[in-house]
C-alpha cells in the first residue's frame, strides 16, 4: 500500500504530493486525512494523507516508509481538503498552506505501537445549516448571543470553534463559557501557544467526541471530530487575517469552508457587519439579525459639529459645544470619551518658514511629533528632532495637528479637577487585557479605546458623552475600504454612548459633506451605497484585488524587482479583464530588516486563468495577498 501525502514544509507553488510507502503493521491505520509522519531531507515531518493506493505514481524501489502517525484519529474531510483549497485561494502550494496550521510532532509523540482496533469514526449528521450574521450592541448580548448559539450545538452533542482576532481575550471568554457549560471540555488554542502546548491541544481535541475550542485566528484550524458551529466574534477585525506571511489566510473564509464541508453552522458576530458578510445576506446565503440593544439603537442619533472656525483657538481640540457637554458630564459624575485615532503630541513638525514637513527618509511619511522625538508610525524609527529646517535653516518649527497626548494636555488644562487618562497603544500594558482604569474621568483614546470601551464589561460605566475629535480625520487614509472603517468606527461610538444614554458628538470641519453624513446611516443605507461604488471600481465584494509584495534588503532593488514585476504583469495579463499598479509603498515598507513594495492586480470576480499562472509562477519569498484589509 503506499500514500499521497503533503508534507508540512514551505514548498514552490507548483509542488503538490508525495507518495510514501505504507508499512503492513500502518495497513490498519493509514487513510484519506490520516496525520503521519514521513522523513524529508534527511528529518522526520508531519503530513497529511490526502489518497492511500495500491500502487504508487513513481518507481516502488525509490519510495521511503512513513514513520509512524500524529495521531490515531484521522483529520476530518473539511480539514483533509482544506490545504489544497487553500492553495487554490491564497495562491501557494498545499505544503505550505499545511505547514501554516498542522503542529509538528515531537519524535518522543510520534505513534508507533499500534492496538489492532480501528478508533472509532466521527458521526455525521444530517441537519439544517445555519448562516448567520449577528449584529449586538453591547458586551453582554456578545456573550448572550455566543451562548445561545453554542448551546444548540451543544444540544446536538457536537463540537464548536469559537474565534477572537484579539488573543488577550481568550481566557475571559473562554472563563466565562466554563462557566456556562460547565460539563463540556473547553481548549484554549491562539497563536501565541507554544509548538509543544498545541500539539498537546491538537491531541486532547481530537480525542474527545465533544469540545469547544476557544482561541485566536489559528483556532479556526481546530481538529474538532463532529464540527457543530464555527464561531466569528469580531467578524469585522482585519486581525482576522494572516499577514506578513504565506498563506496570508482569512479565518472567516475559512471557517466558511469548514462549515460547508462538514455541514457545520457558521456565524459572525460583530457591533457592524463587514460588506463581505453583508452582501451574503443580501444575496439569501446568510441571515441577518439584530440584538434587542441593536434594534432600540436605530432611534438614536449622533450630532455632527462644526469646527471650521472654532473660537477657541487653533490649538484647542474642542469646540464649544463640546467642551459645555464634558463639563455638564464631570459636573453630573459622568465619564467622558474622547476618541482620536492618531498618537502622539502632534501629526508633524512643520517650518514655519518655508513650510517644509519632516519626514521619514525610510517611507516619505510626515513623522509624529512628541516630547522633543520624531517618531515613523510605520517603520517604527525615532530621532531627536532638529533644531533648525534642513531645506531654509529657519529655526521656528511648530507642531502641525493633534494626537491623543496633545488632547489629554489640553484636557488637563481645561478641566484641572478631572482625571484623564490617555489609552492607545503607547499607554496601556501590552498583555492585550483591555484594562480601562476605573477612577478615570475623561479617557482619550484611539481605536483601542473604543475596542476596550466597546467589547469589554464596562457596561457599569456611566458615560455623559463621547466625542470624536477629528471625524475628517477617518477618512483621511487611502484604501477601497476608508469609508466603511469610518462607519464601523462611529457605530462603535454610537453603541458606546447608547449604553448610557449619552450624547455622541462628531467634531467636522464639513458638516455637510456627503461622505461625512453617510457616516450617520443605518446599515442598509450603508451598504446599498457602498456595495454600488465597489461595484463600478470593481473592488471587493464585486471583483478582486490582489498585492504581489517584493522584499529585498536594499531599497533601490526592491523598487526595480517590483516595476519588474509590474511590466511582466502588463505583458502577460493582456486581454484577461486586469488592471495592474504600483509599484506601491505599503503602510509599513520598511519591516523586519527589509524593504517593501507593491505591485496591485484587479481582477473580475472569477480571477482569470492567466492571473492564477502567473502567481503560480512566483518565488516563494514574494508575499501574495488576496483582498487585503490594506496595502
Amino acid at each position: 500500500m503506499f500514500a499521497k501525502v503533503i508534507p508540512a514544509v514551505k514548498l514552490p507553488r507548483t509542488l503538490r504530493a508525495f507518495d510514501y510507502a505504507i508499512p503492513d503493521e500502518y495497513r490498519d491505520f493509514v487513510k484519506r486525512g490520516s496525520w503521519i509522519v514521513v522523513p524529508w531531507r534527511g528529518r522526520p515531518v508531519d503530513g497529511l494523507v490526502i489518497k492511500a493506493n495500491e500502487k504508487p505514481e513513481i518507481d516502488a524501489k525509490s519510495i521511503k516508509e512513513i514513520l509512524g502517525l500524529g495521531d490515531l484519529h484521522a483529520l476530518g474531510e473539511d480539514l483533509t481538503r482544506l490545504p489544497e483549497w487553500m492553495a487554490a485561494r491564497y495562491f501557494v502550494a498545499p505544503a505550505t498552506a499545511l505547514k501554516a496550521f498542522l503542529p509538528r510532532t515531537p519524535k518522543t509523540l510520534v505513534v508507533r505501537e499500534l492496538e489492532s482496533e480501528k478508533v472509532r469514526e466521527s458521526e455525521s449528521y444530517n441537519r439544517k445549516k445555519q448562516r448567520s450574521v449577528i449584529r449586538y450592541a453591547s458586551p453582554s448580548e456578545k456573550l448572550e448571543e455566543t451562548v445561545r448559539v453554542i448551546q444548540k450545538t451543544i444540544e446536538e452533542s457536537r463540537s464548536a470553534v469559537i474565534v477572537t482576532p484579539h488573543v488577550g481575550e481568550v481566557d475571559d471568554i473562554a472563563a466565562k463559557l466554563e462557566r456556562k457549560f460547565k460539563e463540556i471540555p473547553i481548549i484554549r488554542v491562539s497563536g501565541r501557544t507554544a509548538d509543544a502546548k498545541l500539539r498537546r491541544a491538537w491531541g486532547d481535541i481530537l480525542a474527545r467526541e465533544q469540545v469547544i475550542v476557544v482561541g485566536g485566528r489559528p483556532a479556526v484550524f481546530a481538529p474538532i471530530r463532529n464540527p457543530g458551529l464555527f464561531l466569528l466574534l469580531e467578524s469585522d477585525s482585519g486581525d482576522l487575517r494572516q499577514y506578513d506571511q504565506n498563506p496570508r489566510y482569512d479565518a472567516r473564509e475559512v471557517a466558511r469552508f469548514r462549515a460547508e464541508h462538514s455541514g457545520a453552522d457558521v456565524v459572525f458576530m460583530s457591533h457592524a457587519p463587514r460588506l463581505e458578510e453583508y452582501a451574503k445576506v443580501k444575496a439569501g446565503e446568510f441571515d441577518y439579525t439584530e440584538s434587542l440593544g441593536a434594534k432600540e439603537l436605530r432611534s438614536l442619533g449622533a450630532s455632527l459639529v462644526d469646527v471650521s472656525g472654532n473660537p477657541l483657538g487653533r490649538d484647542n481640540p474642542l469646540s464649544p459645544v463640546a467642551v459645555e457637554r464634558i463639563r455638564d458630564s464631570l459636573h453630573q459624575g459622568k465619564k467622558v470619551l474622547m476618541f482620536l485615532n492618531r498618537k502622539g503630541s502632534a501629526g508633524a513638525l512643520a517650518c514655519a518658514d518655508c513650510g517644509q514637513v519632516f519626514r521619514c527618509d525610510r517611507c516619505g511619511i510626515a513623522e509624529s511629533f512628541t516630547d522633543e522625538t520624531l517618531h515613523c508610525r510605520r517603520c517604527d524609527t525615532k530621532r531627536q528632532a532638529p533644531d533648525r529646517c534642513a531645506k531654509c535653516g529657519g529655526t521656528t518649527l511648530r507642531p502641525v495637528g493633534m494626537g491623543t497626548t496633545s488632547v489629554a494636555d489640553a484636557l488637563d488644562r481645561m478641566f484641572p479637577d478631572a482625571r484623564v487618562c490617555r489609552h492607545d497603544s503607547e499607554s496601556v500594558p501590552s498583555d492585550g487585557s483591555g484594562a480601562l482604569p476605573g477612577d478615570a474621568d475623561i479617557y482619550v483614546g484611539t481605536r483601542l479605546l473604543l475596542h476596550d470601551a466597546a467589547e469589554n464589561d464596562y457596561e457599569g460605566t456611566d458615560w455623559g458623552c463621547v466625542v470624536a475629535v477629528d471625524t475628517d480625520g477617518l477618512l483621511a487614509h487611502p484604501g477601497f475600504r476608508v469609508m466603511e472603517d469610518a462607519w464601523r468606527a462611529v457605530r462603535l461610538m454610537r453603541d458606546i454612548a447608547a449604553s448610557s444614554g449619552a450624547d455622541l458628538l462628531l467634531q467636522t470641519v464639513d458638516p455637510e459633506s456627503s461622505k461625512i453624513r453617510r457616516l450617520l446611516a443605518d446599515t442598509d443605507a450603508f451598504m446599498r451605497v457602498e456595495a454600488e461604488s465597489r461595484f463600478k471600481s470593481s473592488y471587493p465584494p464585486s471583483g478582486n484585488l490582489i498585492t504581489v509584495t517584493i522584499r529585498e534588503d536594499d531599497e533601490n532593488r526592491a523598487e526595480r524587482r517590483a516595476r519588474e514585476f509590474k511590466m511582466e504583469a502588463e505583458r502577460s495579463l493582456i486581454g484577461s479583464g486586469t488592471s495592474v499598479a504600483g509599484p506601491l509603498k505599503p503602510k509599513r515598507p520598511f519591516r523586519d530588516g527589509t524593504y517593501r513594495r507593491v505591485v496591485a492586480i484587479k481582477t473580475p470576480k472569477a480571477i482569470p486563468q492567466k492571473v492564477g499562472e502567473l502567481l503560480n509562477s512566483l518565488p516563494e519569498d514574494h508575499i501574495i495577498d488576496r483582498n487585503p484589509e490594506t496595502i
